[in-house]
């Protein structure tokens, strides 16, 4: 083989190399990138993770295409978010052949909302959008006590007496009031925010999530 011929078949092997390099690059680029963007992926569901977890006390689940990756794990029952303040008066009366006996029931009470960690609480992604979707239940009514002395006033008829299960029913009417009172207001409505403010404080201006809330009525503690 004289100089010629040698060198054309350097120039073949060194042409066959190059496209043998290119056609490996062509096929690995793009396993390199998804590599890269699932990474990136699953560093802003665990950094999402970590937000919702110094909030609310919970190991959220995290699903990464319909596979769990990270089972929810809660050390409480539930979170309270919000709490306030409210007053309530029930007034009862019944008249009987001219006689009219009153029951009158007034008091403070303390209004708690947040949320049962029973309940999903997870994280996924949204490729279509390029969002982290945060899923929480929808905030409920936690609890509703007396603050201090319930003040108690029943006033007699002449022949119609105040009667014991009347007074039963008075307390019991007045606990009622208090639940709906706190219904009425905006307290679930504010545990929602509380959390959603958190994260805003907590989480990146650049990480794009979104919150949504799981279907269904509230379903509280109280009954």
């Amino acid at each position: 083989m004289n100089g010629r011929e040698l060198w054309k078949v350097l120039a073949f092997l060194a042409i066959l190399i190059a496209a043998v390099f290119l056609a490996r690059e062509a096929i690995l680029a793009p396993v390199r990138l998804t590599e890269k963007v699932a990474q990136g992926i699953d560093q802003k569901l665990r950094e999402t993770g970590q937000a919702l977890q110094s909030i609310l006390q919970i190991q959220p689940q995290i699903i990464v295409e319909s596979v769990t990756i990270q089972e929810q794990v809660s050390p409480i029952a539930e979170f309270a978010a919000a709490e306030r303040e409210l007053n309530a008066t029930y007034k009862w009366r019944q008249l009987w052949l001219g006689s009219e006996k009153t029951i009158q029931v007034k008091g403070k009470f303390l209004a708690k909302a947040g949320f049962n960690l029973k309940k999903e609480v997870a994280i996924s992604y949204d490729e279509a959008t390029g969002e982290v979707v945060i899923t929480l239940p929808r905030a409920e009514l936690l609890s509703v006590e007396a603050l201090g002395q319930v003040q108690y006033i029943d006033d007699d008829g002449w022949w119609n007496k105040v009667r014991d299960q009347e007074r039963t029913a008075a307390l019991n009417a007045f606990q009622a009031l208090a639940v709906q009172k706190a219904r009425e207001s905006d307290l679930l409505a504010e545990a929602e925010r509380f959390v959603e403010g958190e994260l805003k404080l907590i989480l990146p201006d650049d990480h794009q999530y979104r919150v949504e809330y799981s279907l269904g009525l509230d379903t509280p503690v109280l009954d």
